[in-house]
């Protein structure tokens, strides 16, 4: 258990600072609400391990139902931008997949990053939460 937890702890600090890599040297959006719905569940995922492994109260977690919705707005904002325009002439196409690549392609790898670090959080509360349990 220990050593998964090593694993866990150095795959989230690596997919974090991919992130945190790719927003600084991109121009990238304005981040969103639903950014930050899953950056909250994500920190309250950590704060738990951590409460766990101190042998603390758990603090109570924040609404998945937040997190639902926020999962279902950017899978539909990533179909709105690949999503081809058929009714156009193929000239005006080409240019709007040109200048959609860039907003499709932030959105998908910021979206997977998000997810990624989200479930890797989950599975760090669930480590911590059975090396807990082992030790007391």
């Amino acid at each position: 258990k220990i050593y998964e937890m090593t694993v866990l702890n150095h795959t989230f600090l690596s997919a974090a600072a991919a992130m945190g890599t790719y927003m600084q040297n991109h121009t990238t959006t304005d981040k969103s609400v639903h950014f930050q719905v899953y950056i909250d569940n994500t920190d309250e995922h950590l704060k738990a391990a951590q409460a766990y492994l101190r042998h603390e109260p758990v603090p109570d977690e924040a609404s998945l139902q937040d997190l639902d919705k926020a999962k279902i707005y950017l899978e539909q904002q990533l179909e709105k931008v690949s999503q081809p325009t058929q009714e156009l002439s193929p000239s005006i196409v080409n240019l709007h997949q040109a200048d959609a690549a860039l907003p499709f392609q932030e959105l998908s790898l910021i979206t997977g990053q998000l997810q990624w670090l989200y479930a890797l959080s989950e599975n760090i509360r669930n480590t911590a939460k059975g090396l807990a349990s082992v030790n007391r």
